[in-house]
């Protein structure tokens, strides 16, 4: 209901400058146009083709080198967008920063076939009891990915994952094969299947 709210204020707000730049002659252009077509973009739940220059600009501001400089820079892109009561705007694009910024490309499937975990087995044999080292192909999704497929309004879809969930001792996944009895009877080589999600 907050963010129904918020999003109404701001869709009010933004309105209410078309109105006034219109009344007075001043049609708003570029960049403090751009700021509040993105700000009514990144706090809808859909993206009409519309949202294309404005989210173009908003993502284009990056700076190379620190992330939070990124944020303060994106930030400010977004209070270009005038308004006559800051007190309205600012917690509007707080949030919009909180939760749009991450997205980057971190919440996809080929980011997500990058993340490995290990497990370690303590397991007999004829040396005695050894530790041995298993992979597999990261099973759950970073926790500010499931965070940002909360948001309603951004409609971030999620991969999904396809694999067994099964560990491979170190060797096997090194080599990317394993091997087993197949459904003949006799040893087989598997591959091991380490693009896991798929979009």
């Amino acid at each position: 209901m907050k963010k129904l709210i918020g999003f109404l204020s701001l869709a009010m707000i933004v309105t209410a400058n078309s109105a006034y730049a219109e009344n007075n002659n001043n049609e708003l252009t570029g960049d403090t146009k751009l700021a509040c077509e993105a700000l009514l973009c990144l706090s809808s739940s859909t993206r009409p083709t519309e949202c294309a220059a404005s989210l173009a600009r908003y993502f284009g501001i990056k700076d190379p080198k620190k992330w939070a400089k990124t944020v303060i820079k994106r930030k400010n892109f977004l209070k270009l967008c005038p308004t006559s009561d800051d007190n309205q705007i600012n917690p509007i694009v707080e949030n919009i920063i909180d939760d749009v910024t991450p997205i980057r490309t971190d919440c996809t499937a080929e980011e997500f076939n990058k993340l490995v975990e290990k497990t370690i087995r303590r397991e007999r044999s004829e040396d005695g009891i050894v530790s041995t080292t298993y992979y597999r192909t990261k099973t759950t999704v970073p926790d500010y990915c499931e965070n940002l497929a909360k948001k309603s309004y951004l409609d971030v879809k999620l991969p999904t994952y396809s694999c067994s969930g099964n560990y491979y001792k170190d060797e096997d996944w090194k080599n990317g094969f394993y091997t087993a009895r197949g459904q003949n009877g006799k040893v087989q080589k598997f591959e091991i299947a380490k693009n896991c999600w798929v979009n």
